[in-house]
């Protein structure tokens, strides 16, 4: 090894996977994994030297020390990860909320998941709430035929 840390960070179902060089190894929940980001941020933010900090991981303590540089990465990719592992986790509300904004013509969704798209699309068209509260979606205000453009003054009518 050459004096370089491996950090790696994987999202498990609705919670983050944090291997340290085999040193730290174990899961956290999505959101205990936001806090630790954000209070790595605010250390390395912080600091002038080292970062010293202890988390918990699968139940047990957990020590780094590491330089502002490296703690800020670490946040980082937690924080990647835990909104993964919170989209995973809130699937369903995702999916119901997207649904509300397909069915009002929204060009777009609240996810890139394809599984959560997918909910989101089946019940948009079948969820029986949606079809009653909105039933032809939102209607257009598109007015149809073809534009022109006059030269000159315009012509004067009286009524």
């Amino acid at each position: 090894m050459n004096g370089q840390l491996i950090i790696n960070i994987k999202v498990v179902g609705e919670r983050v996977a944090l291997n340290l060089d085999g040193r730290i190894n174990g899961s956290m929940d999505w959101s205990a994994a936001q806090a630790i980001s954000r209070e790595l941020k605010a250390l390395a933010g912080a600091a002038i030297g080292m970062v010293c900090y202890k988390f918990s991981v699968d139940g047990r303590p957990a020590y780094i020390d590491f330089e502002p540089a490296l703690a800020l990465n670490l946040a980082n990719g937690l924080y990647q990860a835990s909104l993964k592992a919170e989209e995973h986790a809130k699937a369903e509300a995702i999916a119901r909320d997207t649904a509300i904004l397909y069915r009002a013509g929204a060009p777009f969704g609240l996810s890139d998941h394809p599984g959560i798209i997918e909910l989101a699309k089946k019940e948009a068209a079948w969820n029986t709430d949606f079809r009653r509260a909105m039933p032809g979606g939102v209607k257009s205000a598109e007015a149809f035929g073809v534009p022109a453009l006059r030269r000159g003054a315009p012509k004067v009518t009286t009524h």
